[in-house]
């Protein structure tokens, strides 16, 4: 089976990008803001099927490095979006996502709850134009881009 890529917004300490690689993921693109604690990662040991970067998603500095590393390496098969909570911040990772991950991509979201109203009131905003998954007695939701082509291609031709 194919190896996947995936692009993690939300490292933290690193126990979902060790659970990817672990169960056969070929890389790891982890994407942090907060840089605390990084000595005592988990990401430390997954040196060669990880790259970690500190940074700001909404920064040109990230959204380029993401782009140049795309066009040398190519797209994400995954992308978890699991960082902050806020509206604006799941909207922007869910766009940069598009934009990177192939064409049959799949885009997660954890944090659908009542505890996270910005991931939650985002979600229900993307509810009304595309097809969403959720999984029963979890707080994840999927976006599969083979689903909704139409929205996600007249998205990047704006």
């Amino acid at each position: 089976s194919k190896k996947k890529r995936i692009l993690e917004f939300g490292t933290f300490l690193g126990a979902t990008a060790g659970t990817f690689i672990l169960n056969g993921a070929e890389l790891v693109f982890s994407l942090d803001k907060q840089s605390e604690d990084y000595d005592y990662k988990i990401v430390n040991c997954f040196n060669d099927s990880l790259i970690y970067v500190e940074g700001d998603s909404t920064s040109d500095i990230v959204k380029n490095f993401l782009n140049d590393f795309c066009a040398n390496d190519g797209y994400f098969d995954l992308a978890f979006i699991n960082g902050e909570r806020d509206y604006d911040v799941v909207k922007n990772n869910f766009y940069l996502s598009l934009d990177v991950t192939n064409d049959d991509g799949t885009i997660v979201f954890y944090g659908y709850s009542d505890l996270w109203s910005g991931v939650m009131n985002f979600i229900d905003d993307l509810d009304r134009k595309a097809l969403l998954h959720s999984i029963n007695r979890t707080s994840l939701v999927i976006f599969r881009k083979s689903e909704n082509e139409s929205f996600w291609r007249s998205y990047l031709k704006k």
